[in-house]
């Protein structure tokens, strides 16, 4: 029972033996080894290999540690009931740290809105680390879980594109921050593979963060003359004409952001969100600045 313990969770075999240093010693490095590989996946899918093996490499080491031990001190059997109590522990112990780590550091979010499309699109389920406004802050061009400023409880997923002191315009609907337009160039013309209407895909830069954008044609935002206050942030979504967002609600308090989104996770393990094939290929990037460069040289010409 007390191998089957530490197969369970590294370090409860050895509290089971009564070898208390050892066990509190393999108990702590499962609890810290899981939380460090939690935290570094938020920020990068790589991390993933050496997060999946905390586990196992501490219950071998704790299997044949409990085996040596057993054969060079033939420890006393205790009696398997015992053994048995420790069962629930396992359970609260599992329970509570899926908890811990689900609520103050990573948590997997399904995407049930098409507003951030193509960047993040229904049915993604995507890595949202709880740290990352503690640890960094929050930047431009940044993708966050967002409380509703007016429906408290309601979560937004939406991309910051204004901090404090910045001016956001809306002007014949294009999108401007201080005075200078967020899109770079108009790559194609699609349709958005959930309602099927037809948008033009254009290519943004924030911070330098390229990302793609869609917005409907034959749609115009109204007016938009804003400046951002202290202690708040302009957050739209990258499918503009789908996104109800700050130009309608407003800025956002800082202090209602829950999460930066850094990792999808489902149906495609990837890299950052600012990478293929979320965000913005860097082919996209490529052609884009391609036609800059040909219209620059068409102008001198």
């Amino acid at each position: 029972m007390a191998y089957l313990l530490d197969v369970l969770i590294p370090g409860l075999g050895h509290l089971a033996a009564r070898r208390w240093v050892l066990g509190v010693v393999l108990l702590a490095a499962w609890f810290s080894g899981l939380f460090v590989g939690a935290l570094a996946l938020s920020f990068d899918t790589r991390a993933l290999l050496p997060l999946v093996a905390v586990h196992p490499v501490l219950a071998c080491f704790a299997v044949v540690r409990l085996f040596w031990l057993n054969r060079r001190e033939r420890l006393t059997r205790r009696p398997w009931r015992w053994s048995l109590a420790l069962v629930p522990l396992v359970a609260v112990v599992l329970t509570g740290s899926g908890l811990v780590f689900s609520s103050a550091v990573v948590r997997p979010v399904l995407i049930r809105s098409g507003s951030m499309s193509p960047s993040v699109v229904t049915g993604d389920v995507v890595l949202v680390q709880m740290f990352g406004p503690l640890l960094n802050g929050v930047h431009l061009g940044d993708i966050v879980l967002v409380m509703h400023p007016q429906h408290r409880g309601r979560l937004l997923i939406k991309r910051i594109i204004g901090l404090a002191g910045d001016l956001i315009q809306i002007r014949g609907g294009e999108l401007m921050r201080n005075g200078r337009r967020l899109s770079e160039c108009e790559l194609r013309s699609l349709r958005d593979h959930e309602t099927h209407q037809p948008v033009i895909e254009r290519l943004e830069v924030l911070g330098h963060r390229p990302y793609l954008v869609w917005d409907r044609p034959a749609v115009r935002s109204r007016a938009i003359d804003v400046r951002v206050q202290p202690g708040h942030l302009f957050v739209v979504g990258d499918n503009r004409d789908r996104s109800g967002d700050s130009r309608t609600f407003g800025t956002v308090p800082v202090e209602n952001v829950r999460g930066l989104v850094t990792v999808r996770i489902a149906p495609v393990l990837t890299n950052r969100v600012y990478q293929a094939p979320l965000g913005a290929r860097r082919s996209a990037y490529e052609r884009c600045s391609s036609r800059g460069r040909a219209s620059r040289t068409a102008d001198g010409g």
